[in-house]
């Protein structure tokens, strides 16, 4: 099969800062953008998130509040709500008719960065990644530290916490919010269940030679970068830091297959809303469309220079945009 080469439609230069997470809306007609000055402190506010125009890649608005790096991002079912995860420890709700900040969780740091008092060592503050749990009120929020927390927006309270991996996390619920996946650097992945926080895999007990208490563990998939549940929640998607592309069965943890995707890490995994294909961008530069039953190669992206930073998929499948590390957000048209 021939794979097609896509050029992007759309060509955005920043003046300052870069794009780290990016989100479309549930109507696919705005693209959010987390931009970052990690030293916004001395550089001024870039700490923001930009609303894009999809379709024409106009800027519409900007969004100012966070402190640091703006890492995070996800609209609720109805997009009358932006969700802002940042390193400055706090996650925001936004109201997306009034432009307004309605909510913090958590109380953010004043500095990006703090000594955490080991030598040779800084200690980043907390949200890495976001989830929305399918109830539209919970909202999962991972720490580089490796804690995962469940906030209850509404009571605006701690729901659970759930622990025991070590990773930059990537997180995800599945269909019906029962489970939450994370990556693991020993493990390939962990599942919790919801709202407990106890962890389902892999099991609890003594690892030794790839077994914990007699269950085979996978083997060559103990550095995930990446990690997203199929529409329907029945497999596990990951992508290693070693190039590889991972499914697994939710159900058994049988592993089903593996693509040597990119060279260098597989940074980021998005299904389209039918399930029918998916996306990955690399440390190779390349952004790449899959088939997702047969795991063939469809397209190849085109036109980044410098490191991918973040993608972000229209739900109707059509729009795909993406950042890299030059400053430049690229807007792209899905045909076939």
């Amino acid at each position: 099969m021939t794979k097609l080469l896509i050029q992007p439609s759309i060509a955005l230069s920043l003046s300052k800062g870069v794009i780290a997470s990016l989100v479309a809306s549930p109507d696919g007609r705005i693209i959010a953008g987390g931009s970052s000055v990690l030293w916004s402190l001395f550089l001024g506010k870039e700490n923001v998130i930009r609303l894009w125009d999809s379709h024409t890649g106009v800027l519409l608005h900007q969004l100012e509040g966070h402190l640091s790096l703006v890492s995070a991002l996800a609209f609720n079912a109805d997009g009358s709500v932006l969700i802002s995860g940042s390193l400055d420890g706090s996650i925001k709700l936004w109201n997306t008719r009034t432009l307004r900040e309605q909510l913090t969780i958590d109380e953010a740091s004043s500095f990006p960065w703090r000594f955490d008092g080991k030598p040779l060592r800084m200690s980043l503050p907390k949200v890495d990644a976001i989830a929305l749990h399918p109830n539209q009120h919970w909202i999962a929020a991972s720490a580089i530290d490796g804690t995962i927390t469940l906030w209850d927006s509404r009571a605006k309270a701690k729901v659970c916490s759930f622990g025991g991996h070590e990773a930059f996390t990537s997180i995800a619920f599945n269909q019906d919010g029962t489970l939450l996946a994370a990556c693991d650097e020993h493990a390939g992945y962990n599942l919790f269940d919801v709202p407990q926080g106890r962890k389902v895999y892999p099991p609890g007990g003594k690892l030794a030679f790839g077994r914990i208490d007699g269950v085979n563990l996978p083997t060559r998939t103990l550095a995930l970068r990446t990690i997203t549940f199929s529409p329907n929640g029945n497999v596990l998607f990951g992508g290693s830091y070693h190039g590889l592309i991972i499914v697994w069965d939710v159900k058994t943890a049988k592993e089903l297959a593996r693509v040597n995707a990119h060279k260098g890490r597989v940074k980021a995994l998005l299904f389209s809303a039918t399930g029918e294909y998916f996306v990955s961008a690399g440390d190779d530069d390349q952004i790449k469309l899959w088939n997702a039953q047969t795991l063939e190669q469809i397209c190849t992206f085109e036109g980044h220079r410098k490191e991918i930073c973040a993608i972000a998929l229209t739900p109707n499948g059509k729009t795909l945009v993406s950042s890299d590390a030059d400053r430049k957000v690229y807007f792209w048209k899905i045909t076939f």
